[in-house]
Formats: structure tokens, C-alpha cells, sequence
């Protein structure tokens, strides 16, 4: 599970670098060290995130998290399942949305989504 982990931060480090520049990954790789063992106020974000997002940034957003959750293995174990789904809630988007989302997954073959 450790090096499953592992995998996934060197992942979100190399996509930072590659979307925001040289550096960000690291540092984005900084931040989550210090906030790894923090408790996350997923409503709070989310909030924020309603009032800042149109709904195709937030399905954007959503397609995103799924492709971090599945790049070490590609799967998305039941839990990162349950935590996408508790997002696509938070983040106000309907059901369709997120069937839509698993939908393009699946025929894109990128990942299982159980």
C-alpha cells in the first residue's frame, strides 16, 4: 500500500511539473507532506470550490481525480471509489455527471472502475 502511495506522489509530482513548470511538483509534494496526516475539510473545499467552479471545471476536476486515483495500478481500490463519489456529491454534481465521467473512463479502458 506504501509504495502504491509512493507511486501516486511521484505521479501528481511529474504531472504538476509538466501542467505548471519546472519545480511546482515539488512543491506541490512539499505541501502534502506537511498536510499527510492532517485531517482535510472536504466540505469546506468543496464549498469554496461550488462558488468558484463552473460545473465543467468540476466534472474536469472529477476526471482528473479519477486518472490520479487509478495511474499506480490502474484501478480505483473501493475506497478511492467511495471518496470520488463522496466529492461528486460535495461538489453538487448529479448523478449523470458522474455516470458520464465513469462512462468515458470505461471506454477509454484508462482504468476499472469497480
Amino acid at each position: 500500500m506504501e509504495e502504491k502511495q509512493e507511486e501516486e506522489k511521484e505521479y501528481v509530482r511529474v504531472s504538476f511539473n509538466r501542467i505548471l513548470g519546472k519545480g511546482s511538483g515539488e512543491k506541490a509534494l512539499e505541501i502534502i507532506k506537511k498536510k499527510e496526516n492532517a485531517k482535510i475539510d472536504l466540505i469546506k473545499i468543496c464549498e469554496s470550490l461550488n462558488k468558484t467552479m463552473t460545473k465543467r471545471n468540476k466534472q474536469l476536476l472529477v476526471l482528473y481525480l479519477v486518472f490520479i486515483a487509478s495511474k499506480s495500478d490502474n484501478k480505483i481500490q473501493k475506497n478511492e471509489l467511495e471518496g470520488l463519489r463522496d466529492i461528486v456529491d460535495l461538489l453538487e454534481l448529479k448523478d449523470e455527471d458522474w455516470n458520464l465521467i465513469r462512462s468515458w473512463v470505461y471506454k477509454n479502458k484508462s482504468s476499472q472502475m469497480d
